[in-house]
């Protein structure tokens, strides 16, 4: 489906957008004013142009996730419209934190304002999220401990991506890890998107089966992404600047040559080697890498789009859950 041209998906995607974006600023007036705070999240948060750089460059619009499963299942999205805020709130804070631990792009608000400032968006921004999800209990005929199950799984979500993260930051320890460690380190740190799909479907009343399903989607969905990104990381040479160890690098590493192996593994392992990012990339284009992980994107995808297969076949749409793949 194209998201640009496809007139019916500009549709609902705008009164999805139109509501998260509504939440947002009410999630928001929950902060004191004074002193432009209120003004200075909301211009990071920004959702609506956020959503015109999703639409214009046709890609994947996550944040709307848990509102695309609820509607999928029960034809309404509205009860799932608080979780997808709390979410977008807490990758929102998830990215300040990762600019500050990175410190690789210039347009960050840690490097326009500081580390100081931004710790401080950010902390206040997760607490926003937290009171975000809270507003469930705003919506009638959502029982008190759906709510508490739903504050939860967020909660914990966010938990795993920081387990994520740790496991990255402690890989430097000698050796490269394995890829089946690798791949679970990419489902930590995307466990938004999993809880996505799970609070999208219990908000819908799904059964047990039906919200594994979905469960399952999201993690496969989320996977293939990631190595996406892996292989774009590559491509622009950003993920080799910051010498970030991908599947690409774990791969080469698992099959090259006893000297080619030995310089990457002082690049990515004992940073006291300087190098030139092409020659590199072209190590890690020649060695299969890339290649490889676009193998292991389409397994991922095919496996979504398997188990989309099986949610269609119990009665429920899933035309829309096509677009995030």
């Amino acid at each position: 489906m194209d998201l640009v041209t496809n007139s019916d998906n500009l549709n609902w995607m705008a009164s999805q957008i139109k509501q998260l974006a509504d939440e947002l600023e009410s999630v928001l007036f929950y902060l004191p004013e004074g002193y432009h705070f209120r003004e200075l999240i909301r211009s990071y948060l920004d959702i609506e142009s956020q959503f015109k750089h999703i639409i214009n460059k046709n890609r994947k619009p996550w944040p709307l996730l848990p509102l695309v499963v609820c509607e999928s299942i029960s034809g309404t999205y509205k009860r799932a419209v608080p979780v997808a805020a709390a979410l977008y709130l807490f990758r929102t804070a998830a990215e300040i934190f990762d600019d500050i631990e990175d410190a690789d792009n210039e347009s960050s608000l840690s490097s326009r304002l500081g580390p100081a400032i931004s710790l401080n968006v950010g902390t206040t921004i997760i607490m926003l999220a937290e009171r975000a999800v809270l507003r469930l209990s705003d919506i009638k005929g959502i029982d008190q401990n759906i709510v508490v199950r739903v504050t939860d799984l967020v909660n914990a979500s966010y938990i795993k991506a920081c387990l994520g993260q740790h496991i990255e930051f402690s890989n430097y320890n000698g050796k490269i890890f394995s890829e089946n460690k690798y791949i679970r380190s990419i489902i930590n740190k995307s466990a938004g998107i999993q809880c996505a799909c799970e609070v999208g479907a219990i908000l819908a009343d799904a059964g047990r089966q039906t919200i594994r399903s979905f469960i399952k989607f999201g993690e496969s969905a989320s996977i293939a992404a990631q190595l996406a990104n892996d292989i774009l990381g590559t491509i622009d040479g950003r993920d080799i600047l910051g010498r970030k160890i991908t599947l690409p690098v774990i791969y080469s590493i698992s099959v090259l040559d006893k000297e080619r192996k030995h310089k990457l593994e002082e690049i990515y392992l004992h940073r006291n080697f300087a190098f030139d990012t092409e020659t590199i990339k072209n190590i890690l284009i020649e060695s299969g890498a890339v290649y490889y992980t676009a193998v292991k994107i389409e397994l991922n995808t095919q496996h979504a789009r398997n188990i989309l297969s099986h949610i269609r076949n119990i009665g429920i749409s899933t035309d829309k859950m096509e677009l995030f793949l």
